[in-house]
Formats: structure tokens, C-alpha cells, sequence
């Protein structure tokens, strides 16, 4: 990987990484681990914060019983919450671990296993009986949802459409017609 230098606020140059033929790599190391793809490309304070950011809204959601979501078939929009859940890579295989004891990510179908839905419902609503599990839930759904678009920033660095590139091919300033003054 390659870096530009780029003048920083007070003068003082600033290396940059340059766009990356494939973005996988950085897109994929930030969904497994939040922060792991600006690390990557050189983004290395962006990279704490955003681990940071991250790892507390997730572990602020587990402290306070908060439960990830599994998908229902009688309830297609629970589809979505498990999606923003599995935004946490593997955090979210830990938290299935940990809140719901085993990897439960739907909930049999009525028509199919009422048995089985019957048993799997009573054991989540055992979870659901803490007065802070929705706030705790509420914090695992915006966990995943922050790092699914830490994953979307890590590719629009990784193509170009931000950073230093981007900003080498808007001419928007010159464009203007202005002149800019120091």
C-alpha cells in the first residue's frame, strides 16, 4: 500500500494512504474486528476511536441484559434487527453465546416446530424480564449498525471516494471561478 503526503492544518505534511486495488481485505478485517480496517489503511487514531466507540456500546448493551435479536418468520422485520446485529462480526457470536446460550439466530416457524418455537420463546423471555434489557438491546443493535458503517467507510476510503483522493479529483474549488486567499 502506497501513501500521499498531504498538507495538514498547520503546514505540517501528513501521509495518507493512497486508494487500494481491492477494498476486501480492509472491508473484512473491519467486520471482524471494529477499527481493524482504518488501521489498515493508515487511519490509526480514526481506527482507536471508532474500536472504542464501538466495543463500549456493545459492552454497555450486555451489562445491561440486552438481548440480540433472532429472526421470526412470523415477524419479517426481525429480519433486519438480526442483520443489524450480525454488524458486530464476531461480538455477535459472543453475545448469541452469552445472552442467549447457543447460536440462535431464527426462531422456528409455528406451522413447522410449535414446540420448538414455544421452547425457544420461554427461554427468551426469561432474558426480556430485566427492566434494562430494551436500553440493553438498543445498545447491541447500534453497536452493529456503527460498525456496518465503519465497514462502508473502510471501502469508500479503499476506492477513492474519500481521503486524499477524492479530494484530488473535485475540482469543485477550482471550478468556482474563485481564488482562494491565505
Amino acid at each position: 500500500m502506497t501513501a500521499t503526503a498531504t498538507a495538514g492544518a498547520a503546514g505540517q505534511e501528513r501521509k495518507e494512504p493512497a486508494a487500494t486495488r481491492s477494498p476486501w481485505i480492509p472491508c473484512l478485517a473491519a467486520w471482524l474486528l471494529p477499527g481493524a480496517g482504518h488501521l489498515l489503511l493508515g487511519r490509526v487514531a480514526q481506527g482507536v476511536v471508532f474500536a472504542a466507540v464501538v466495543v463500549a456500546s456493545f459492552a454497555m448493551g450486555v451489562s445491561l441484559e440486552g438481548t440480540v435479536y433472532a429472526s421470526d418468520p412470523e415477524a419479517p422485520l426481525s429480519r433486519l434487527a438480526t442483520l443489524a446485529n450480525l454488524g458486530a462480526g464476531p461480538l455477535d457470536v459472543w453475545a448469541r453465546m452469552e445472552t442467549d446460550g447457543g447460536l440462535t439466530y431464527t426462531i422456528p416457524d409455528s406451522r413447522v416446530d410449535a414446540k420448538g418455537r414455544e421452547q425457544t420463546l420461554r427461554r427468551l423471555r426469561e432474558k426480556v424480564a430485566s427492566q434494562t434489557h430494551a436500553y440493553g438491546r438498543t445498545f447491541l443493535l447500534t453497536a452493529g449498525l456503527m460498525n456496518l458503517l465503519l465497514v462502508l467507510d473502510v471501502f469508500d476510503h479503499c476506492i477513492g471516494r474519500k481521503g486524499s483522493a477524492a479530494r484530488r479529483r473535485d475540482p469543485a474549488p477550482e471550478a468556482a471561478g474563485g481564488t482562494e486567499t491565505a
